[in-house]
C-alpha cells in the first residue's frame, strides 16, 4: 500500500440476508484523489459507499482502513468522533426542511458546539459564496429554492468543516443537462480549493469525465476495472467499452 493511500478498501462483501449486493471489493485511493465508481442500477454503488462512508457495516472478514485506522467495525462513538473530517453529499440533498439554509450549512458545527448562531451565520454566507450563491437565501427555507439551488446549499453544507475526504453520492441525480453540467463543475472546482480527496458514486458519464482521476466499474456487486481516466476512456475491454457507450447522452 502507498505511503499516500488515504483509503483502503480490502475484501469488502455486504448482504442483506440471502442477497449478496457486493462481492469482495478491492482497491485504494491517495491523498487529493478523485475517484469515480460508475455502474448501472442496482449494481451496488450506493451500498458500497454507505459502507465505507460508515452508514452500513460490511460482512465480516471485509476491511475498510482511512489515514491508516481499521474503521470498518468500529463503535458508533469512536466512528462518529473519527468521521467528523469527513462528509457527504446525498443523492436527495437530505436537507432539514424546517431549518433555514445558513442553519442547514452549519448543522454539524451548531450541533457539535463549534459555532454559536451568529458565528454560523457567517460561516454559511463564506460557503454560500464558494457555490455561487449569494446571502438572500440564508433565511430561506429549502422548499423555497429550486433544485439546482438545493443542491448547491447541500454541498455548501458537505464542505462546512473543510473536510479532508468527501463522498458524492450521484451529485447530479435528478437535474436537467445544463444543471449537471453546472453541478460538476462546481464540484471539481471546490476539490481543487479545497484540495479534498473525494469518492464520487454515479451512473453519469460526463460526470466522469469532467472529475475523475480514477475509475472502477461496479457489476452485479463486483468490481470488474480499476484504473485512470484516460485509460477507462481508451479501454477496449466488452463491458467498459458497453457501459461508457450506453450511458453516453446522445448529443443533437
Amino acid at each position: 500500500m502507498s505511503r499516500n493511500t488515504l483509503i483502503s478498501v480490502k475484501h469488502l462483501s455486504k448482504s442483506f440476508g440471502s442477497k449478496k449486493v457486493l462481492s469482495d471489493i478491492n482497491f485504494n485511493v491517495v491523498k487529493g484523489e478523485s475517484f469515480v465508481v460508475i455502474g448501472g442500477s442496482g449494481s451496488g454503488k450506493s451500498v458500497l459507499l454507505k459502507c465505507i462512508a460508515g452508514l452500513l457495516d460490511p460482512d465480516e472478514n471485509s476491511k475498510v482502513t482511512i489515514k491508516d485506522e481499521n474503521v470498518t467495525h468500529m463503535h458508533i462513538i469512536e466512528r462518529k468522533n473519527f468521521l467528523k473530517k469527513f462528509s457527504m453529499l446525498f443523492q436527495n440533498n437530505a436537507l432539514f426542511d424546517s431549518l433555514p439554509i445558513w442553519h442547514n450549512i452549519c448543522f454539524s458545527l451548531i450541533n457539535s458546539g463549534v459555532l454559536d448562531s451568529a458565528k454560523a451565520k457567517e460561516h454559511a454566507v463564506e460557503k454560500l459564496e464558494l457555490v455561487g450563491l449569494k446571502t438572500d437565501v440564508l433565511d430561506l427555507y429549502p422548499s423555497e429554492l429550486s433544485g439546482g439551488m438545493q443542491k448547491r446549499v447541500a454541498i455548501a453544507r458537505a464542505i462546512a468543516t473543510n473536510p479532508e475526504i468527501i463522498f458524492f453520492d450521484e451529485p447530479t441525480s435528478g437535474l436537467d443537462p445544463i444543471m449537471s453540467d453546472t453541478i460538476t463543475t462546481l464540484i471539481a472546482s471546490i476539490s481543487e480549493k479545497l484540495k479534498s480527496t473525494t469518492i464520487t458514486i454515479t451512473h453519469d458519464i460526463k460526470v466522469m469525465e469532467k472529475i475523475a482521476d480514477k475509475v472502477s466499474l461496479l457489476k452485479d456487486g463486483k468490481l470488474i476495472w480499476v484504473d485512470s481516466l484516460k485509460n477507462t476512456l481508451a479501454s477496449e475491454d466488452t463491458y467498459v467499452k458497453l457501459f461508457l457507450n450506453t450511458h453516453t447522452p446522445l448529443v443533437n
